[in-house]
């Protein structure tokens, strides 16, 4: 169960990554602005992202669908921008709540060369299905957590964002290599489904949230059961 989620992730991630990704190629070839705003418009990018744009090395950012951007915006200062400069390629940001649907999103972004950066806003609801549709028979679920400890997909909506320890502050369920167990009251709490390993995303145990090839998240992920302590 733990492995077929875990591709059913990767191969949902990747492909969004790929879709920027050759965004970001077309634009570095074709950086005139009326180009710009013919690539960012195309049907495949609309029906993924959110908003799809380009933060240009002069300061001009370019949005679709439009947005009405502040004045003083300046994409070079985000973190998705830098991030991506930094990185030399592809990055996710950590997921965040954003405020106008209430949904979990992460930024993808990538260098498009002297054109600037691409990004594109990505709605997690399909990965929040993903885990949610996991069936433990009545006697417990699925959670995602990433790398660093922090809940990205939890059925307890509360919980989203908060980290293990904030959650479990005594007897921290960890994230390792190894399958793990941490025993909490008349709860247990098991890590499952190791991830591939791969050069560009070397991983913790987890569900996996990077691809295996060309990108460098910034973020990898790991899942836990939660499931009754007895009978075993």
């Amino acid at each position: 169960m733990g492995n077929v989620t875990a591709n059913n992730i990767q191969n949902w991630l990747s492909g969004r990554l790929l879709l920027v990704e050759s965004t970001a190629q077309s634009i570095s070839n074709e950086p005139a602005p009326d180009s710009v705003a013919r690539l960012l418009e195309q049907k495949s990018l609309a029906s993924t992202f959110t908003t799809t744009y380009l933060g240009s090395e002069d300061g001009s950012f370019t949005i679709r669908p439009k947005v009405q951007m502040p004045a003083e915006f300046d994409p070079r200062v985000r973190p998705w921008y830098q991030g991506a400069l930094s990185a030399g390629g592809t990055t996710l940001t950590e997921p965040y709540v954003d405020a106008a649907t209430g949904g979990l999103i992460i930024t993808v972004a990538t260098p498009a060369q002297s054109a600037g950066v691409v990004g594109g806003d990505l709605s997690l609801q399909t990965l929040v299905n993903i885990i949610n549709s996991l069936d433990f028979n009545g006697i417990g679920y699925a959670f995602l957590v990433s790398a660093d400890g922090k809940i990205l997909v939890h059925p307890e909506k509360e919980l989203v964002m908060k980290t293990l320890k904030d959650v479990y502050p005594s007897d921290t369920p960890r994230i390792s290599s190894a399958f793990s167990e941490t025993e909490l009251k008349a709860e247990l709490i098991r890590a499952f489904s190791p991830s591939p390993r791969s050069k560009a995303c070397p991983r913790s145990r987890g569900i996996s949230a990077c691809p295996s090839t060309r990108t460098r998240p910034t973020r990898c992920s790991a899942s836990f059961a939660l499931l009754p302590s007895s009978p075993r």
